[in-house]
């Protein structure tokens, strides 16, 4: 019974020393400032995630244009997901502070720091797709090489130049500053039918037809000279792209 009192004792002693032992303190979470949306934030995440590369090697990447460490989806993603000029402002306050950042924001703020990022971005897309371009294009590009060289070739077109240049110096003969030219714009060429004749009745382009029908018949088959003109002009449509 005795020993029982002992016990009772000891544990009144002990309990009590255990209840005013206070608990470690958990430490404090950092707390994280974000600057992105969540919905961007989870997709840099996940970009970041497939591309397992150090920030700082993702920089390097897209300064040099390596495409070997970067694939055309993730420069697509890069370029949907970079940092738009209100993220860019709110960035240059974290300039000193940039450790209240998370991890998506952190790459965010770096690659906003790359000069012209989103048009390295473009450059780099054109430079993975020029190839395919190229080969896409090619049958039109010669034919517009072969049009050019024809152009160039022709001697029944030279003829025909001469003489509308004959007609633009006899034109402007009183014209000291333009009178007496060796040569023309070709934008010139499309007003030959805007200049009108004195009449108003005719123009200069039918003036040049009728001129050429009687002194030099034998340019009239100019056409023969530029079979790939009219291929040419077909294509011209693939290079506005």
């Amino acid at each position: 019974m005795d020993q029982l009192e002992d016990f009772v004792e000891l544990e009144q002693q002990f309990s009590s020393a255990k209840q005013n032992r206070k608990a470690p303190e958990a430490p404090k979470k950092r707390e994280t400032i974000e600057i992105l949306e969540p919905r961007k934030q989870y997709n840099i995440a996940i970009l970041l995630g497939h591309l397992k590369l150090p920030h700082e090697e993702i920089k390097r990447a897209v300064l040099s244009m390596d495409e070997t460490t970067l694939s055309e989806a993730h420069v697509k993603q890069l370029l949907l997901y970079a940092p738009d000029h209100k993220e860019i402002q709110k960035y240059k306050h974290f300039a000193d502070d940039e450790g209240k950042l998370g991890q998506c924001d952190k790459f965010s703020m770096l690659v906003s720091k790359i000069p012209g990022y989103r048009h390295r971005l473009k450059a780099m897309l054109f430079k993975l797709h020029f190839a395919d371009k190229l080969e896409e294009i090619k049958p039109e590009l010669e034919r517009v090489v072969k049009a050019s060289q024809e152009l160039r070739e022709s001697k029944q077109l030279q003829q025909v130049l001469q003489l509308v240049l004959a007609f633009g110096n006899y034109m402007n003969q009183g014209n000291a500053r333009i009178a007496g030219a060796s040569a023309f714009r070709v934008g010139f060429l499309a007003k030959l039918s805007s200049t009108k004749t004195s009449d108003n009745k005719s123009n200069l382009l039918k003036f040049l037809v009728k001129t050429v029908d009687t002194k030099c018949p034998e340019v009239l088959d100019l056409k023969s000279e530029l079979t790939s003109i009219p291929l040419a002009a077909r294509g011209e449509s693939s290079f506005s792209c």
